[in-house]
């Protein structure tokens, strides 16, 4: 009988180590946010919010989601350099459905043209609105931070072709 107690036992323990082993997986959330300044009265644009993940291999929730805010970091830092969104913003990198897939820049510049159709030259600023658990905002325990990445000039071009310069470099948003 302790034999077969001590096999229950040990089954046990090996099935309870596997558990704690596993890996944790958590995530935060993203959303670019234009605000037009060049235009009096003029709506910003708001686009569909994006996740990060990150995934620890050990039982450590808010160290997951750190690395979440970082993957999500690396991908809005790539948002003016095609080849690298591409990479950056991608379920390689853990970014789960990135609502451009022509890119973000081309759709900011069509968006705006589009909708402001009489301006040639609109200055906007660029914001990433994160959102999420401890860990993913950071100083915060749980929340929303809004933080300006770029102030741009998108200009009409010819035939649609047009152009986003911005006047600032990206910074990492901490």
């Amino acid at each position: 009988m302790n034999k077969q107690i001590a096999i229950i036992m040990l089954i046990l323990g090996i099935m309870f180590l596997g558990l704690a082993a596993a890996d944790t997986t958590r995530s935060c959330q993203a959303q670019y946010v234009v605000g037009v300044r060049s235009i009096d009265d003029a709506e910003g644009l708001t686009y569909p919010s994006f996740s990060g993940q990150g995934t620890m291999d050990y039982y450590a929730p808010n160290s997951a989601r750190r690395k979440a805010y970082e993957n999500l970091q690396e991908c809005i830092q790539a948002f003016d350099h095609r080849d690298r969104e591409v990479s950056y913003c991608s379920e390689a990198n853990q970014i789960y459905s990135y609502p451009f897939a022509d890119g973000l820049i081309p759709q900011i510049r069509h968006d705006l043209c589009s909708r402001y159709p009489g301006h040639d030259n609109i200055m906007i600023d660029l914001h990433v609105l994160f959102q999420g658990d401890e860990g993913c905002v950071p100083g915060l325990k749980t929340g929303t931070i809004l933080a300006r990445l770029k102030r741009c000039s998108v200009r009409r071009q010819p035939e649609d072709k047009g152009e986003m310069k911005c006047l600032d470099r990206p910074r990492k948003l901490n």
